[in-house]
């Protein structure tokens, strides 16, 4: 199995030449913060099951019993499957532990944590998203697009550990150039709007902000006076809708998501979808053609659109609609997307040249914490389209130089209806 390799510094984008003003047009910065200052179990750092282990067994030493252990970003196709609650409770049984997995749907608990979120045996599942168990019916400790369940039920993070989170992830996104940034957490809501207002007035987040309210906050948006555009020192976006399979493999379907179209219009606002799999764009893109456009400066947008086969780019190009993506996920997952997807389907995964020259708006994010943020390596992915084995993808779906630099900058001030370089 390959091993991925350290993460690059970032590529000057011409020899001598200056960087430009980046913009990340589509991460989560609580998630960031909280993947800053909690235990580092992505790749290079964790390889194996036992890699995995000793990290958490040094934290734990570390750490008063109790406390609560976050971890994020495990790869089960490095570590060759999901860690189980026993994994984690050889090493740390008095402290309660969540691993995020890399794509931030899935989680894996340990059994005092399990324990502590209501989960056993003889607890019923949750009405959305999957436990999975053993053949004796306990917990594995795997659970399956329960993210929103569960953060109802763990403690946020300490005060303390969200300043020096929110600290670190500035100092890593102006590292990197970045001026603005879009978090497009579906359940952000006037709560953590007002959390990243006050972190910009304390200093902790220098970068602009474009906040993408959650389709179900629209509500007490308008209650407060606020609509799209600038307000106060943040920008608000397009509101979040979150297009993925039910546990038992079912979209919503068209008529629900047409409706949830319309309400944000009704209020003022367009929309972003996400949609990773190709039956997701498919619904997204036709929910949009029957909602109508959006009503005001700011377009729709389709957030990552993975899978995205000839028929989809052409209707995508029909309907005007923005697609904003991911180019750092071909960098780290290069070598997992090669061994798991077929090859006749592997030209639709990220079809970068094919949407540009069907004249479909780009804008590109690194969608953090799942990949951290690097928009020079961003640029160059799209560009050559090579994973971190130097293998390319499907080079013929490369950009050139300077449409990729444009999805990286001004893309994402035009996306969100700003000037370019205008910050609130």
């Amino acid at each position: 199995m390959d091993a991925v390799p350290d993460r690059p510094h970032p590529h000057p984008l011409t020899e001598g030449a200056p960087s430009p003003t980046y913009v990340d047009a589509h991460l989560h910065l609580l998630a960031l913060a909280s993947r800053l200052v909690g235990v580092e179990v992505a790749p290079p750092a964790v390889v194996s099951i036992p890699t995995l282990q000793e990290r958490l067994r040094q934290h734990a030493r570390l750490s008063p019993p109790g406390q609560w252990i976050r971890g994020w970003g495990y790869d089960d196709f490095v570590l060759g499957r999901h860690p189980t609650r026993h994994d984690l409770d050889a090493v740390a049984p008095h402290h309660p532990v969540r691993l995020v997995h890399r794509s931030g749907h899935a989680s894996v608990l340990n059994t005092l944590a399990l324990r502590l979120v209501g989960l056993s045996r003889y607890a019923d599942d949750p009405p959305l998203g999957l436990v999975e168990r053993d053949t004796e019916g306990e917990p594995t400790g795997l659970l399956l697009g329960l993210e929103e369940w569960l953060d109802q039920r763990l403690p946020t993070l300490p005060h303390d550990a969200l300043v020096e989170g929110l600290r670190r992830a500035n100092a890593l996104l102006t590292t990197q150039g970045i001026a603005l940034v879009h978090d497009a957490t579906p359940t952000n809501d006037l709560e953590r709007f007002h959390l990243l207002s006050w972190a910009r007035r304390q200093g902790l987040l220098t970068v602009g902000i474009v906040f993408l309210p959650g389709i179900t906050h629209l509500e007490t948006f308008a209650r407060a006076g606020l609509r799209p555009g600038p307000a106060g020192n943040l920008t608000i976006g397009q509101a979040k809708i979150l297009l993925s399979p039910s546990t038992q493999g079912r979209l919503p379907g068209v008529a629900e998501v047409v409706e949830q179209v319309a309400e944000a219009k009704g209020r003022g606002w367009a929309v972003a979808i996400h949609a990773v799999e190709k039956e997701a764009v498919a619904l997204a893109v036709e929910a949009l053609h029957r909602a109508g456009p959006p009503p005001g400066p700011q377009p729709h947008r389709i957030e990552h659109a993975s899978e995205c086969p000839p028929r989809l780019v052409e209707a995508l190009r029909a309907l005007g609609a923005w697609v904003v993506t991911n180019p750092l996920f071909l960098y780290y997952s290069g070598p997992r997307y090669r061994a798991t997807i077929s090859p006749e389907h592997l030209p639709f995964l990220y079809p970068f040249g094919s949407l540009w020259r069907a004249g479909v708006p780009l804008a590109f994010g690194s969608d953090a914490p799942v990949t951290l943020p690097n928009p020079a390596l961003g640029i160059r992915t799209a560009v050559e389209r090579k994973g971190y084995d130097g293998v390319a993808l499907c080079p013929q779906e490369g950009l050139p130089w300077e449409v990729a630099v444009w999805a990286h900058t001004a893309a994402g001030w035009k996306v969100a209806g700003l000037e370019e370089g205008v910050l609130v």
